[in-house]
Parts: structure tokens; C-alpha cells; sequence
């Protein structure tokens, strides 16, 4: 349960700040990249991966933010897709063979997390270490009314 204290903990130093100055992609290369065909246009897809893994602004604001739009593009593709295994293949195929499902379902996972409790970006915990405990902040946010408190602050970016 430390977990869940240090996330507490970390939260608490951002209570009631609810903006944050952040540059993040422009909303219309993220509306562009979200309406692609999935067959034509893998080249388009890996350069928006590229240009994520390659933000250095967002990442020293908002370190998270990376895993986040990683997640976010992995969870486009998916939804194009349709099935599971076409997504996987079509993963390792345009991303270069060097991702595996299990590196895939990492960023979907943290993707979906912050869908549900934006501000965990700002707990200043490693994505590895949010992965690691996924499932334990979510269970916990069930039954420890601060957690859940905290978790539902609004955030803002801009």
C-alpha cells in the first residue's frame, strides 16, 4: 500500500491548481491523426510516434504526457483496426517488428487510466511504477474516499 500513500501524497502537493501552462500537440494534428484510414497511412502514424517520443517540451513539463499520447495513438490504431491480432500485427509491422503486445498493452492500459483520473499526470510517479500498481489504484479508488477525492480533481491543460 505504500503505493497508495506516495500517490496521496504527491497529489495533495498540486490541491486546488487546476491549470497547468503546457504546450501540448496542436488539437488539429491530433483530430487529423485521429480520422486516417488504417491501411494508407502507417507512414503518417509512425512519424506522429516519432514526433512524440521526440517532444522534449512536453516531456520535462509533464513527464507522463509522452506514455499518455503513446497510449492515445496505440488506442487510435486499435479502434481502426477492429480485432486484436490485425492491431497487433499492424503495431509490429509499422513501428518496425521492435514492440511486443505486452509493450502495447502497457500504454493502452495507462492510457485508459488517465482517462479516468486526468490528474494522475501530475503524481510525479514513474509509469512504470503506475503500471506496476494499475490495478491496485484502481481497486483502492473504490474503497479510500481520499484516493478517490484526490484522483477526481479536475485538470486542465492549455
Amino acid at each position: 500500500m505504500y503505493i497508495i500513500n506516495e500517490l496521496k501524497q504527491n497529489l495533495k502537493k498540486y490541491s486546488g491548481r487546476t491549470l497547468i501552462p503546457f504546450k501540448s500537440f496542436e488539437g488539429q494534428e491530433l483530430e487529423r491523426i485521429s480520422k486516417l484510414e488504417i491501411e494508407q497511412n502507417e507512414k503518417d502514424f509512425k512519424s506522429f510516434r516519432i514526433k512524440i517520443l521526440r517532444d522534449k517540451y512536453a516531456i520535462n513539463v509533464l513527464p507522463l504526457y509522452q506514455d499518455y499520447c503513446i497510449g492515445w495513438l496505440y488506442d487510435i490504431i486499435k479502434k481502426k483496426c477492429g480485432n486484436d491480432q490485425h492491431f497487433f500485427q499492424y503495431c509490429k509491422k509499422a513501428f518496425n517488428f521492435n514492440i511486443s503486445e505486452n509493450e502495447i498493452n502497457t500504454y493502452l492500459n495507462f492510457y485508459y487510466l488517465v482517462l479516468d483520473f486526468p490528474i494522475i499526470l501530475l503524481s510525479n510517479i514513474s509509469f512504470t511504477k503506475i503500471n506496476k500498481y494499475l490495478e491496485l489504484i484502481r481497486n483502492s479508488v473504490n474503497n479510500d474516499t481520499e484516493l478517490k477525492e484526490l484522483l477526481k480533481k479536475p485538470f486542465f491543460w492549455y
